[in-house]
């Protein structure tokens, strides 16, 4: 089965993100991709205006937001827009509001109302996902902590706070928050931040750096600061480990980047400063090189301002100590001989009298310090004395307690693996297309236990990957009874239909609300399975795929109780022609045509049933009709009737025709055509049981139905075409008669088959309402010829798509079709200007008679293709196919090349078509190739080579297998192809 599907991109799960944080945003939109996830990112500004509704938040399962703290107003009334939102899980992102602030400086208010904000948003969203982070840093900007240390930065002085710092980068942040992005969603507050490191180290490493790179001397001046935090209960730290030498020197590389931002930073008052340096010196002791510097700081000050009143300092800071000194001794001569001091201090001096009230503090503070560090050991001796006998009897407690807790977070490890293995297994050994119900065996089953009694204790978050896979289990095990459930309550829905035992309201209510069920539970399978079982969604058994298809399709699965309704009568009578084609003659819409039955609906009840065979409606219609150019060259009829309505591969346009044809023929105007032929009626035979033919004395299984149509083929050269009419018009009668008396257990499995030949299109729905045509082009029902689009995971680059649509037609008028075997292999080379396509196609005839219905298998093959490809050539077996016996035109849009291709019994012919597509671009790309499924042909061996000499591919789906500079692709293929490259 492919990995890709050409399904409208609406239909993907959706994650809304909001703010202006392009960095992150970017990061987050390329984990999505890998998920297949739409990405939608607005501003704040914007999802204020933005229409709720026109989000379609049913198809949205998370929000993620970046708090910035910056536009508070803008930021409550986006609080207040989310809280109004239920059932979607938010992540609320952001950096902590916080300052670092000299000891005597305030906060500001704006910092002051950034945090009760924060208090607020914790305490509304209780039942989201916060991360916030602190000290985020950047190489090219300032952050708040290099903020206050370069507010001297015009001056060559960094501000030391002696602090820790917790440095974390913007990509450590988002490795710590990128694991809960596609995780189940359980509350949880965490503050993210790094390894802690004073900040004195931290500093040196930068006046070393300034200095090397840019010969630049810095010096480091110590104050007293505090970091400004909100509240943060509730909240578990996550300390994360981030390469801080490695930042510190790319930040100084970056100076031009934050250079500016640091001039402009306001130096601090010499008020706040020279208290805060006073403060300093009381709570420790000063070595000569830091008051030195203190000095030289504040003579710094005093100079500038000096300079500005126009005064010239007298009094240089090298010679502040000495100058005291002589001042002293001046003093003291002055004082001996009986003079007296009169004169009023100049400015000069009253700093030097403070400078040796700091020298005189200083020894003072030293002895109060060592008499007060004596003290505090005697009373730690006396109270440690007081704590042994209690920490001794506390710590065999703690170890009793903690040998417990170990042996059962023990016994939950090993049941945890065990069970992982269980699970793990189910998915290796069965494929989605098994319909295997899954069930917990032992040890998944104890898991399950352990962790729902742990719950009544501990929170959900605490349990780990335990309790992910044990949750995963859980809804895996609902999600295969809710499909039971629908499965079974569709065979209601169709017993109904046939038999009108129930009013079919209430089971579409119901059927409703069940597929509303199975969607919710899918959404959490597809978002919780990579992450519980890593690597199991790529495996060969294709359980990714059916868990997107899934997905993708619940959007149109629950509008079919609606669609049902409307399309069995709900809204009025209905009449659909339906076409049963023979298989064995292969035609372009699965079959010669060789009865149509007329089926009557009304307010859900089968209320008319008729069948009748092609032959006698083309008798009725009075207008001749030329036929098709090829029609005419193939078939010899110049005359276009019912029987040969479907030449047209479109089946839409060919349902069109037919409608034309019957209305024609028996003026009855049918509101919708279905196509079924031998292939799908096989599988519904094995679901319902055999068919009772007493007219013909036969019992028709699906293993003798192609054997027993071949066999009355015979009947057309014996008794004029009509016995073998008539027994394609009696299987089809008897097949509806016993659709009627179904048991429940037969209607389900009927209707596994219905999906199966809808998927393979061996069956074919058009109906001319233009809401249910709609809705069944979505489906994939309506055997259309399709344009494929490029799918998410492809198009972040420039993406080429090519189609090709290879169609069959048998013109021997035989019954040859279960005897051909085929085997395809494509190869597409992207080394030159344009794409260069090779197909070869190879057919074998087993058939072992000349005699009808066998012989040989003449059919008309028609290539559609791109409206821009160029055809270059088409040999069989070696021999170049030239002149009229080729086709080449345009219909649709599309390029068609037609020729005829002859396989005698017992005979194998390779048919090879050369042809070139678009130009190749220069720039990385993405390169898919869609082949389309004809109805009516069986599995074809495929092969699909992809080579490109010049470049390697980084992403290929489905699985394929890399051989050099070839991507090879091995499938059988019974429904649409899609494969694809991205180089």
């Amino acid at each position: 089965m492919s990995r890709l599907e050409t399904l409208p991109a609406s239909q993907n799960q959706r994650v809304l993100l909001i703010g202006a944080q392009t960095w992150l945003f970017s990061l987050i939109k390329e984990r999505f991709i890998d998920y297949d996830i739409q990405v939608i990112e607005v501003t704040e500004i914007d999802f204020l205006k933005i229409d709720h509704q026109s989000l379609h938040l049913e198809t949205i399962y998370k929000i993620i937001w970046w708090v910035d703290f910056t536009d508070l107003r803008t930021q409550q009334l986006v609080s207040n827009n989310l809280q109004s939102m239920k059932d979607i899980s938010f992540i609320i992102l952001g950096k902590l509001p916080e300052l670092f602030l000299l000891e005597t400086e305030k906060l500001p208010q704006e910092i002051t109302k950034a945090q009760e904000f924060f208090v607020n948003l914790a305490g509304k969203f209780t039942s989201a996902q916060l991360f916030f982070v602190r000290d985020l840093v950047n190489e090219e900007e300032l952050s708040v902590i290099f903020q206050f240390v370069f507010r001297g930065f015009k001056k060559n002085i960094l501000l030391d706070p002696q602090a820790h710092w917790f440095f974390c980068t913007r990509r450590d942040f988002f490795k710590a928050i990128e694991p809960y992005l596609v995780r189940p969603h359980a509350v949880q507050r965490v503050l993210i931040q790094g390894k802690k490191i004073i900040s004195s180290v931290i500093l040196k490493k930068i006046v070393d750096l300034l200095a090397r790179y840019y010969n630049l001397s810095f010096k480091v001046i110590s104050v007293i600061a505090e970091r400004h935090s909100p509240p943060l209960l509730g909240f578990a730290e996550a300390t994360i480990t981030s390469q801080t030498t490695n930042f510190i020197d790319d930040f100084i590389r970056q100076k031009k980047s934050w250079q500016k931002v640091a001039e402009d930073l306001p130096f601090p008052s010499e008020k706040h400063l020279y208290q805060d340096l006073l403060e300093s010196n009381e709570d420790r002791p000063l070595d000569n090189i830091q008051l030195n510097e203190s000095i030289e700081l504040m003579k710094e000050n005093y100079s500038e301002r000096n300079s500005i009143n126009g005064k010239k300092p007298k009094v240089s800071i090298s010679e502040s100590q000495s100058n005291f000194e002589q001042q002293e001794v001046d003093k003291e001569k002055r004082l001996i001989n009986g003079e007296e001091i009169t004169k009023e201090p100049v400015e000069e001096e009253k700093i030097e009298r403070e400078l040796a009230r700091i020298f005189h503090q200083q020894r003072d503070e030293k002895k109060q310090k060592r008499i007060g560090f004596k003290i505090k050991i005697i009373k730690k001796i006396a109270q440690k004395s007081k704590k042994n006998k209690t920490l001794f009897f506390g710590g065999m407690v703690a170890v009793f307690v903690g040998g417990v807790i170990l042996s059962l977070w023990g016994i939950l490890f090993l049941t945890t693996v065990f069970a992982r293995k269980e699970v793990m297994a189910f998915f290796t050994t069965n494929s989605s297309q098994t319909k295997q119900v899954y069930q917990p065996d032992f040890w998944t089953q104890a898991l399950i236990s352990q962790t729902n009694f742990y719950q009544n204790f501990l929170d959900k978050s605490w349990l780990g990957a335990s309790g992910e896979l044990a949750e995963f289990s859980q809804d895996f095990t609902q999600l295969s009874q809710q499909q039971i459930e629908i499965k079974n309550l569709g065979g209601q829905y169709l017993l109904s239909l046939l038999s009108g035992k129930e009013a079919l309201s209430d089971l579409s209510s119901l059927l409703n609300e069940k597929l509303t069920e199975v969607q919710k539970s899918t959404n959490k399978i597809v978002n919780s399975a990579e992450l519980v079982l890593p690597g199991i969604l790529d495996s060969e058994n294709d359980w990714l795929t059916a868990f997107q298809q899934t997905t993708q399709n619940q959007a149109l699965a629950l509008q079919l109780p609606d669609l049902l309704s409307s399309i069995f009568g709900g809204e009025g009578k209905r009449t659909y022609a339906v076409l049963l084609q023979n298989n064995l003659e292969l035609r372009p819409t699965g079959g010669f045509i060789q009865a149509i039955g007329f089926l009557t609906f009304d307010q859900g009840l089968l209320i008319d049933s008729q069948i009748v065979n092609p032959y006698d409606l083309d008798q009725r219609v009075l207008a001749s009709v030329l036929a098709p150019t090829e029609i005419r060259k193939y078939l010899g009829e110049n005359n276009w009737y019912l029987r040969d309505s479907n030449w047209n591969p479109d089946f839409p346009e060919t349902a069109l025709r037919v409608s034309w044809f019957i209305r024609q023929a028996i003026g009855l105007q049918v509101d919708g055509v279905w196509a079924i032929n031998y292939l799908a009626l096989q599988d519904m035979l094995e679901a319902i049981g055999p068919l009772e033919l007493a007219n013909y004395n036969e019992l028709l299984t699906e293993k003798n139905l192609l054997e027993r149509v071949e066999f009355h083929s015979d009947d057309e050269l014996t008794n004029v075409k009509e016995q073998q009419q008539d027994y394609a018009t009696t299987v089809f009668n008897q097949f509806l008669l016993q659709l009627q008396t179904m048991s429940p257990e037969q209607a389900t499995a009927f209707l596994d088959t219905l999906q199966l030949g809808l998927t393979n299109k061996q069956i074919l729905v058009s109906l001319f309402d233009q809401e249910q045509a709609e809705l069944t082009e979505k489906m994939g029902w309506n055997g259309q010829i399709i344009n494929p689009i490029c799918p998410t995971r492809f198009s972040q680059v420039t993406c080429l798509v090519d189609q090709i649509f290879q169609v069959e037609t048998n013109i021997g008028l035989n019954r040859v079709g279960a005897y051909i075997k085929r085997e395809i292999e494509h190869r597409v080379d992207l080394s030159d200007e344009k794409i260069a396509h090779t197909r070869s196609i190879i057919f074998k005839n087993t058939s072992r008679s000349d005699g009808w219905p066998l012989g040989s298998y003449k059919t008309y093959l028609r290539f559609i293709l791109d409206g821009e490809a160029q055809p270059s050539s088409i040999s069989i077996d070696g021999r170049k196919i030239v002149g009229d016996q080729v086709m080449i035109y345009g219909e649709g849009g599309r390029r068609v090349v037609g020729v005829p291709v002859e396989v005698p019994k017992q005979a194998t012919v390779t048919v090879e078509f050369y042809y070139l597509t678009e130009t190749i671009p220069q720039e990385s790309f993405s390169y898919l190739l869609f082949d389309q499924q004809q109805s009516g042909v069986e599995e074809t061996p495929t092969k699909i080579v992809i080579y490109n000499s010049d470049q390697k591919p980084s992403l290929i789906a489905p699985r394929a297998e890399l051989f050099g500079n070839s991507v090879e692709f091995n499938q059988i293929k019974n429904e649409h192809l899609f494969v694809g490259v991205r180089y």
